[in-house]
């Protein structure tokens, strides 16, 4: 989780992990935590107390972090033509995953949904020999995607992940060559 969203202010919706960080806070509070689990947490700069206003800056926390993956996977999708990131690929690949799982839950905002199904998102992947595939292709809307670079929204991402962006905010050539190949197999 910290390696993720760069602390261990884990929320207690998180499932499991919420509650057990929530627990070691309320054993650290109640005197009840060995020495060395204490020192093993603080290593990892562990947070014991939160602010009252640490809910709102993680929720929003939550949505740069995802604003940022989303803007990976845009710039995964230049490169490889689908935005069907494999989880061996890392983070990334993880971020997909629980994207279809949080999707198939019910638990995802018609915002995120929009914005990931413009871009060609498949929402279920079926099994065929040792290889997993897209249930139903859908194709990426070249002009969602170029909006969604140019989009304010990825404006928080870091600046390598920016694929794309020109200062004038004008495509570049490469990507303007994949939206021209996108456009064409219509």
């Amino acid at each position: 989780f910290k390696n993720v969203h760069g602390d261990c202010n884990v929320p207690q919706s998180q499932g499991p992990l919420g509650k057990w960080v929530d627990k070691q806070r309320v054993n650290y509070k109640n005197e009840k935590l060995s020495q060395d689990r204490i020192d093993l947490l603080e290593s990892i700069d562990f947070t014991w107390v939160l602010r009252e206003q640490t809910v709102t800056e993680l929720r929003w926390k939550f949505d740069e972090q995802w604003k940022i993956r989303f803007t990976e996977l845009v710039h995964y999708l230049v490169v490889h033509g689908n935005c069907n990131v494999p989880q061996k690929f890392g983070s990334l690949g993880n971020w997909v995953k629980n994207q279809r799982q949080v999707y198939k839950d019910g638990g995802m905002s018609q915002f995120r949904i929009d914005y990931l199904e413009s871009i060609g998102f498949v929402w279920k992947k079926k099994r065929v020999g040792n290889e997993w595939h897209p249930d139903k292709y859908s194709k990426p809307d070249p002009k969602a995607i170029a909006r969604i670079i140019s989009d304010d929204l990825l404006s928080s991402a870091p600046e390598g992940l920016k694929t794309g962006i020109k200062a004038d905010r004008d495509l570049s050539e490469a990507f303007q060559e994949y939206l021209d190949k996108l456009e064409n197999n219509k």
